[in-house]
C-alpha cells in the first residue's frame, strides 16, 4: 500500500517539532514505506526549517513544499487533500497533534476494510471525547468492535483515499460554482453559524446531504494538544486523549449490521434502537435524547426526547448512561419521552436547566457552592493572567 503522511506546518515552532519526534517512532507494518509531505504555508517561519533537516525519517526523504501565497487552514487542507490522487490513501496531519507508534498498522487495516464501502467518506485516527454542541461527554454504544460511525468529519488526525476524497472535493467545486447546495436537506443551525472559514463546515455538510460518514477508533491514534492557532486562542488541553499502545489486529464493524451509528448531532440513529427495543419498532421517530435538535411546533411526527411534552406515547428514565441505554432496556421512568413535535413545550427554560443539571451531575462530581465559586474564580483569574501575558 502506497501511504502518503502529510504534515501541514505554518508558526508552530515547538508543536511541529513535537509531531515530527512522534512520526520518528512509528513502527513498520506490511513493508509500508510511507512518504512524507511538510506542507508550510506562506509566511512560515523560518525555524521550521533546521526542525525538518534534522528528523530522521527512516522511510524516505521528506518532500518540502513551500506556498507562494497565503492558503489559511481552510485552503491549505482543501489543497492538500488533491495529492490523494498519487496513493492508495493520505494521512493528513496539522501540527498539533502527536501520534501513536502504531499509526501505520491502523491505517493500513482500515483503508483495506472500507475503501470500497459507499458509507464511509474518511477515516479518523483521533477519537472526540466531547460532544461539540453540548460540551458535555460524548459516548457511544460499545458494540463490540473497534469503530463506531458518525455522520462528522474530524479534523484532529484524518485518513482519506483518493475516491473518498475526490467525491467531497467534486461536491465542493459545484457548491462554489453553483453559490448553493441544491440538496435541502435541513442543516443544524449551530453548523450554519460556523464561519465559512473552516473547511470542515463544508465537509460536515457535504456528509449531511450525502449520507455519510467518518469511521472513529474506539482507541485514538493520535491526540491534539490544544496549543494556540487559527481557531484556539490560549493553551487547552481539553482534547487530550488516550493513545494506542499495542498492536492489534483490527475487529472493524461492517456499516450494515454497526450497532454504534450516530447522526450530525451525535444522536444514534432510530433504526438501531428499534432494533434492540423491538417494542419501538412500529414507531418512526427522530432522537434527541441530548437536548440539541431543533422542533417544529406544527410537526406532527415523532420525537425522543428529553424535553417536556403535553402528551407523552412512550416514557423512559434517563438514569442509565448512554441516554440510550434506558430505551435499550426499556427502563421505565418519566425523563424521556416519546412524543409528537407538536406536543412539545417551546422554550421551556426549566426544562434546558435541569437537562444541564443532569448532564453535569453525571460526568462531574457533586459540587458545593463554595467549590463552584472558587472555580469560576480561578477560571477568571487565568484568564486575566492568560491575557495579560
Amino acid at each position: 500500500m502506497d501511504i502518503g503522511i502529510i504534515v501541514l506546518g505554518h508558526k508552530k515552532i515547538n508543536p511541529f517539532a513535537r509531531l515530527l519526534t512522534s512520526l520518528s517512532k512509528i513502527l513498520p507494518y506490511q513493508n509500508i514505506s510511507p512518504s512524507l509531505i511538510i506542507s508550510l504555508d506562506y509566511e512560515y517561519d523560518p525555524k521550521l526549517i533546521p526542525i525538518i533537516h534534522k528528523f530522521n525519517w527512516e522511510f524516505s526523504s521528506p518532500k518540502i513544499i513551500k506556498h507562494e501565497v497565503k492558503l489559511g487552514l481552510k485552503n491549505h487542507i482543501l489543497q492538500i487533500g488533491d495529492y490523494s490522487s498519487n496513493y492508495d490513501a493520505i494521512i493528513v496531519l496539522e501540527d498539533d497533534l502527536v501520534v501513536s507508534p502504531f499509526l501505520l498498522e491502523y491505517t493500513y487495516q482500515s483503508v483495506i476494510y472500507y475503501e470500497n464501502n459507499s458509507k464511509v467518506c474518511g477515516i479518523s485516527l483521533y477519537t472526540p471525547k466531547f460532544h461539540p454542541i453540548d460540551k458535555f461527554p460524548f459516548i457511544p454504544l460499545n458494540d463490540g468492535f473497534d469503530n463506531y460511525f458518525l455522520k462528522a468529519p474530524q479534523s484532529w488526525g484524518q485518513i482519506w483515499t483518493h475516491s473518498q476524497w475526490s467525491q467531497f472535493k467534486n461536491w465542493y467545486i459545484s457548491l462554489e460554482k453553483n453559490g448553493t447546495s441544491k440538496n435541502k436537506t435541513p442543516i443544524p443551525g449551530f453548523l450554519i453559524k460556523w464561519p465559512n472559514s473552516s473547511w470542515a463546515k463544508f465537509f460536515w455538510i457535504y456528509m449531511i446531504e450525502k449520507d455519510k460518514y467518518f469511521v472513529i477508533p474506539r482507541i485514538a491514534l493520535s491526540t491534539q494538544f490544544g496549543d494556540p492557532g487559527v481557531h484556539i486562542k490560549t493553551k487547552n488541553t481539553i482534547h487530550q486523549v488516550p493513545l494506542k499502545i499495542n498492536s492489534s489486529n483490527y475487529h472493524f464493524a461492517p456499516f450494515v449490521s454497526s450497532k454504534s451509528i450516530y447522526d450530525e448531532y451525535y444522536e444514534i440513529l432510530p433504526e438501531i434502537l428499534k432494533s434492540l427495543n423491538p417494542s419501538l419498532s412500529s414507531y418512526d421517530f427522530k432522537v434527541d435524547l441530548r437536548g440539541n435538535k431543533n422542533f417544529l411546533i406544527n410537526d406532527e411526527s415523532l420525537i425522543l426526547t428529553h424535553k417536556s411534552t403535553k402528551k407523552k406515547i412512550r416514557a423512559f428514565s434517563s438514569e442509565m448512561f448512554p441516554y440510550e441505554i434506558n430505551i435499550i432496556h426499556d427502563l421505565s421512568g418519566d425523563q424521556i419521552s416519546l412524543t409528537n413535535q407538536s406536543k412539545i413545550i417551546a422554550n421551556n427554560l426549566w426544562d434546558n436547566l435541569l437537562l444541564f443539571e443532569q448532564k453535569f451531575s453525571k460526568f462531574y462530581i457533586s459540587l458545593s457552592l463554595s467549590q463552584i465559586f472558587r472555580l469560576l474564580y480561578a477560571k477568571i483569574v487565568r484568564r486575566l493572567f492568560v491575557k495579560s501575558k
